[in-house]
């Protein structure tokens, strides 16, 4: 334990360099005591100057001339060139997901082109057959208005009632042959 009140002491916390706090965690510090106690011979004065000296000496010979310890240069290098690698990387994603979306976009540009070409081409088709097929409401009036009986007779409503039923099936057939059926 006390190798780690070492260690942690080698990271000054403070930026002058005639001062140096060395920080003991409670958990350990009565292990630190003890040791101190021991190589001191129960003397807390020579234990307290001990610690000093020793957190000095450590302190010492990690920091380099700017006040960086060698480890922190060398740790700084290393972030220096993972955030280089990660921005090469994030721009060239940025590159693909640009490059997709475009992609996508145009094949559902090109669908949605298709889809308005075959609307109008069904539009056009159902003018065409609209005209091809005569108005049978009409057709069915004059072929009633020929029977020269009142709209009230049996014979009047039998026969209205057929040519209904051949107009629907009319306009069905037209619906299916419209519909490619």
């Amino acid at each position: 334990m006390l190798d780690t009140a070492i260690q942690m002491a080698k990271t000054p916390s403070s930026s002058k360099s005639e001062s140096v706090t060395l920080r003991i965690p409670n958990e350990i510090f009565a292990q630190v005591v003890d040791h101190a106690n021991a190589h001191t011979r129960g003397n807390r004065s020579e234990a307290i100057v001990a610690l000093l000296e020793l957190g000095l000496a450590v302190a010492q010979n990690q920091q380099s001339p700017t006040g960086l310890t060698v480890q922190d240069s060398a740790r700084q290098e290393e972030l220096s060139e993972t955030i280089s690698a990660l921005t090469t990387q994030v721009s060239h994603l940025n590159s693909l997901v640009q490059d997709s979306v475009m992609q996508r976009l145009t094949k559902v540009e090109d669908g949605l082109r298709l889809g308005v070409f075959r609307l109008r081409d069904e539009a056009k088709s159902l003018r065409q057959q609209e005209k091809q097929l005569p108005d049978l409401e009409a057709v069915r009036d004059r072929i009633l208005s020929e029977l020269r009986v009142g709209k009230q007779a049996p014979e009047y409503k039998r026969t209205k009632a057929a040519i209904d039923k051949f107009i629907v099936q009319m306009r069905s057939q037209a619906q299916d042959k419209q519909n490619g059926r």
